[in-house]
């Protein structure tokens, strides 16, 4: 660790101080800073509208209190992230109920800030370009309210699935792409209203964190990553829309993939930078000799020896004029894409109606009315227009439901990603009956209730469906999510 270190501190040596120097380097062989983000809950306990919503999106679902695993845990706020909480680093949370069930996501405080900056907005159709794990994807989606479209994508065939098994845990309804930028580019020009990068990088951020990250770096890693962010961010600025704002974002502190990646967009690309006012205490840019005048007041970075986090750099910037590219009419946004001969067979669609007409006590959104089916599994329809050229998708929409064997099973990432009054039938188990059902244990529970029911706890929080019959329940909890959680 140490050559590591002393090879990368020399690179910001000419444009620190020896003091600020020394404090940095110490500060990495501090112990890391973890933190943990409420997902399915908020601060405030004032319900907000529904809006134009139509669906009541579970993770806006507001309780006054919240559970008590979640109050003892988190107790110091992250100054920049209203839902965010420093986690002690003793506190092992991974295998217990109120992660399984989407209630937080683990997350380390400074990328946090990433999304804060970024500001989406209900109604606004976002894209997270370099998504995977989720973290950022999750709190986009929380942001949007049930109201607009995310476009997750990953091109990682490992990410992209752990993206997506984020994404349906939290309860967040997005279209889960694999695809190179540039084929998204030439999918869905200048549509988005904001775009996320938080762009692959030397990871120098990381370095206290993740002894990967010390592994991994070598002097000519910066260079490679820059090259590589430039083709994204090429990509990028054809997806967005005139006027829209594009956030990028780093877990590394050399200048080559931030000050300096910044000056190169300002130069190459109809953009101007925006200042950020959301991060209290984080520091400006490097003041580096010949960059443009605006990037040291407006960029922010956090150093981890002058904030509670580790590395990072976000920009905040907006696209003035439209690319040379075919653009799309952004009327469409009301009228969602439909393809009912197309999107899957006649007697599916059926049995899927028959399900709603069962199961759901809310009126039924319109992208549902005709789901894609790709294999056995039926997706909501997206908002999106077709796009102009195939892109990969993982996830088109929210998995609704599987075909199995003529017959129709709801999907757990229904059961994740609705809010619970919604559904017709439901039954609240206290918190060892709720343990058990997430083990996959068979419910000897008995209800006058019959068919498909959702599982809640604390009458809020969705487990998943389970099927009524006489004397019990027939678990339904997917096999490869059940777990032996702690209490």
């Amino acid at each position: 660790m140490d050559d590591v270190i002393q090879t990368f501190t020399k690179t910001l040596a000419p444009y620190v101080s020896e003091n600020f120097l020394k404090d940095f380097t110490q500060s990495l062989y501090m112990p890391r800073i973890r933190g943990a983000r409420l997902q399915r809950f908020e601060i405030e306990t004032a319900e907000k509208p529904l809006g134009n919503q139509q669906i009541p999106i579970y993770a806006m679902e507001k309780l006054p209190t919240l559970p008590d695993e979640l109050t003892t845990w988190l107790q110091n706020q992250v100054p920049w992230c209203k839902d965010g909480f420093y986690l002690p680093e003793e506190v092992k949370i991974g295998q217990t109920l109120v992660h399984q069930t989407g209630c937080f996501y683990v997350q380390e405080p400074s990328a946090m800030g990433v999304v804060e900056v970024l500001q989406p907005k209900p109604g606004e159709w976002i894209l997270d370009l370099c998504a995977a794990p989720g973290g950022k994807s999750t709190a986009i989606g929380k942001k949007l309210h049930g109201s607009g479209w995310l476009v997750a994508n990953e091109i990682h065939p490992e990410r992209v699935t752990v993206l997506a098994e984020n994404l349906e845990r939290c309860g967040v309804q997005a279209t889960v792409t694999q695809s190179d930028p540039s084929i998204l580019a030439a999918a869905w020009p200048e549509i988005f209203d904001a775009i996320l990068v938080d762009a692959p990088c030397s990871g120098e951020g990381m370095f206290r964190k993740s002894a990967e990250a010390r592994q991994e770096w070598n002097p000519e890693l910066p260079a490679k990553c820059a090259e590589r962010q430039k083709n994204i961010l090429h990509e990028a600025v054809k997806l967005l829309k005139p006027g829209g704002r594009l956030v990028y974002s780093t877990c590394t502190l050399n200048p080559i993939e931030n000050e300096w990646m910044i000056d190169w967009l300002l130069k190459h690309f109809p953009l101007r930078l925006l200042p950020i006012n959301n991060l209290p205490n984080w520091s400006l840019g490097l003041d580096i000799p010949g960059i443009h005048p605006d990037i040291v007041k407006h960029v922010r970075r956090c150093w981890p020896h002058l904030l509670a986090g580790e590395g990072h750099f976000i920009a905040l910037l907006e696209k003035v004029a439209p690319s040379q590219t075919t653009s799309f009419n952004h009327s469409i946004k009301k009228s969602p894409q439909r393809e009912k001969t197309k999107s899957n067979p006649k007697d599916s669609t059926h049995l899927w109606l028959d399900f709603l007409n069962e199961t759901w006590q809310a009126s039924i959104p319109d992208e549902w009315r005709f789901p894609i089916q790709q294999g056995n599994v039926l997706f909501s329809q997206s908002p999106l227009p077709k796009p102009l050229v195939p892109v990969k998708t993982l996830r088109p929409g929210l998995a609704l439901a599987h075909l199995r064997e003529g017959k129709l099973i709801p999907h757990q990432a229904l059961a994740s990603g609705a809010h619970p009054s919604a559904f017709a039938k439901s039954l609240d188990l206290p918190g060892q009956e709720a343990l058990a059902y997430l083990r996959g244990e068979a419910m000897a529970i008995s209800t006058n209730q019959r068919g498909y029911l959702l599982l809640t706890w604390l009458d809020t929080v969705p487990l998943g469906f389970a099927k009524a019959v006489p004397g019990r329940l027939n678990n339904l909890y997917p096999k490869g999510l059940r777990r032996v959680l702690n209490s």
